[in-house]
């Protein structure tokens, strides 16, 4: 009498097997697009902090370079904070090619907005000296105001130029106390991606910013009378 043949299949030990080098593959393959879509998302986050940084720069330094002052036109540096007149291109409809240009950082958003009052305005009065915290109450309007960059740590001044006859570097400036406007102005920003910021008193925040943040600086001339 023949013995049966065994039947045509896979041994348990055989079937543990493959599931152990299945398991293997899989945990690769997940490994290599984890890491593939942090890389992504660090690109992300590099290209978010040029442009918005940059742009910021951009802005600043078009303003800050036709700066000027008069009589009741001051002009006011912080540390933190700038505001001035400056000289645009003629538009059509223009009563005059000044126009008000202010940079001030919200520190409860991160956010940097540039306010600006259009030479086209045919009413607008001079601001007067900031008071409060560095800064004048604006009221945010789009288009004509503009949310420059989000996630900002910090915007940094330093005002360099003659006043009286003596150079000075000073963390603030006003054109009229000084009789002049400041001869260079020093910029530093820095930026996180927008997703990372949070108040600067969180904990782990410099950790964070150390990693991820990204620091532009430069320096603007401007034409004075000295």
């Amino acid at each position: 009498m023949k013995r049966p043949r065994p039947a045509n299949g896979f041994s348990l030990i055989e079937i543990l097997f493959a599931v152990v080098i299945l398991a293997l593959m899989m945990s690769m393959l997940f490994n290599i697009f984890s890491k593939s879509s942090d890389a992504w998302l660090s690109g992300q986050r590099s290209m978010e902090r040029f442009t918005s940084g940059r742009q910021a720069m951009d802005f600043l330094e078009r303003d800050l370079s036709h700066a000027f002052y008069f009589t009741n036109i001051d002009f006011f540096g912080f540390s933190n904070a700038i505001y001035c007149a400056t000289v645009v291109p003629h538009q059509i409809g223009a009563i005059s090619d000044i126009a008000q240009a202010a940079y001030v950082v919200d520190t409860n958003t991160g956010n940097l907005y540039r306010y600006y009052t259009p030479p086209t305005t045919n009413s607008w009065s001079w601001w007067g000296w900031p008071t409060v915290t560095n800064s004048v109450n604006y009221t945010y309007q789009p288009p004509q105001d503009a949310l420059l960059a989000q996630g900002v740590v910090s915007l940094q001044f330093s005002y360099n130029g003659y006043s009286n006859s003596t150079w000075w570097i000073l963390s603030s400036w006003d054109a009229n106390a000084c009789s002049n406007l400041p001869t260079q102005i020093d910029i530093k920003l820095t930026v996180l991606p927008r997703k990372l910021w949070q108040p600067s008193a969180s904990t782990g925040y410099d950790t964070l910013t150390n990693r991820y943040a990204r620091t532009f600086q430069t320096s603007v001339y401007i034409q004075t009378s000295q």
